[in-house]
């Protein structure tokens, strides 16, 4: 019998436990939150999932203290301001043998580095949670392109939350030319605004950056815009565009003279991908997501480079970056 806890059991946690009750290997599951809003919120979104015999039981817990001593598979989906904290409770008290991280990692940089030590010293395995990795369309698309081959990125719409976003799209070009270096070099016309949580901030404007192998990242978010997010892929060979939420690629390509061929595809849910994602680590020791040392890799190198964007415009300390 296999044992998985969810620390954080709000907005997103709760839909990582939808997922894990559609698993399809025999597990206990332990859901944490120090809310009881949260955890009657898991509740009431477990409740829509039809019985699944895999699922030996789910406990719903309000503290760290209260799981398993040992746990197959972690997964945090809090806030990243108290993500390092909580794995060194975690690991202080449960024998762990995966984590899966929601993003942004952590704000604090030092953290980074202090996570890294703290798996090793543990012999933990861990993965980011940057889901477009495991989208079938997405896995087409990598197999048409050259590893390491140049990319041009571009990613335009309303105000898409791009600080704790961007990540996401760092992430997706890294997946797709296997290639984990990035460098911001564009981020004079980003401006600060309030975030949606207390607290937090985000950034609107445009930035972009680039790999050591010429490949080039753009990102734009449009202040008080609900214009659609719109993806755009270009290589040598073929030019992609995308919108998600229309569930649309636009393909173009050097075989067909560039003229444009439309195909539907499917977003994947958070709440339909956790189970594959665990069912992989129990099975075979390994998943499709982000290993950690090459997402932490990615987000202080976006992190660094937005904190300067912060320190200018709400005079903080160039030690952390205030988002989530």
């Amino acid at each position: 019998m296999y044992k998985i806890a969810i620390i954080g059991a709000g907005q997103l946690g709760s839909r990582h436990l939808q997922a894990l009750l559609k698993i399809n290997v025999d597990v206990a599951i332990e859901v944490v939150d120090p809310s009881d809003a949260s955890l009657e919120l898991a509740k009431q979104r477990a409740a829509e999932i039809p019985a699944n015999a895999k699922i030996e039981s789910v406990r719903y817990l309000n503290s760290i203290t209260a799981l398993s001593k040992e746990l197959d598979v972690c997964i945090i989906a809090t806030t990243a301001n108290v993500r390092f904290e909580l794995m060194e409770k975690l690991v202080a008290h449960t024998k762990i043998k995966y984590f899966v991280l929601e993003k942004i990692l952590f704000q604090k940089f030092e953290e980074y580095q202090k996570a890294e030590d703290l798996l090793i010293a543990n012999g933990i395995k861990a993965w980011v949670n940057c889901p477009r990795r495991l989208f079938p369309v997405y896995q087409q698309l990598k197999s048409l392109i050259i590893p390491n081959e140049k990319i041009t990125y571009t990613v335009i719409g309303g105000e898409w939350g791009l600080a704790c976003n961007a990540i996401h799209f760092i992430d997706h070009l890294s997946y797709l030319n296997a290639n984990d270096e990035f460098e911001f070099d564009l981020l004079n016309s980003l401006n600060v605004i309030e975030g949606k949580r207390k607290g937090y901030y985000e950034l609107v404007g445009s930035t972009g950056g680039k790999q050591n192998n010429g490949s080039e990242l753009f990102l734009h978010s449009r202040k008080a815009s609900a214009a659609n997010l719109s993806i755009q892929i270009l290589t040598d060979h073929y030019f992609w565009q995308i919108d998600e939420s229309k569930g649309e690629l636009k393909t173009s390509s050097a075989e067909n003279g560039w003229k444009t061929e439309l195909t539907k595809f499917s977003i994947l849910y958070q709440s339909e991908l956790s189970n594959i994602v665990c069912e992989d680590l129990l099975m075979n020791g390994t998943c499709g997501l982000t290993p950690f040392k090459s997402s932490s890799k990615l987000h202080l190198s976006m992190l660094k480079e937005f904190a300067k964007v912060f320190v200018k415009e709400l005079q903080i300390a160039n030690e952390s970056c205030p988002i989530t």
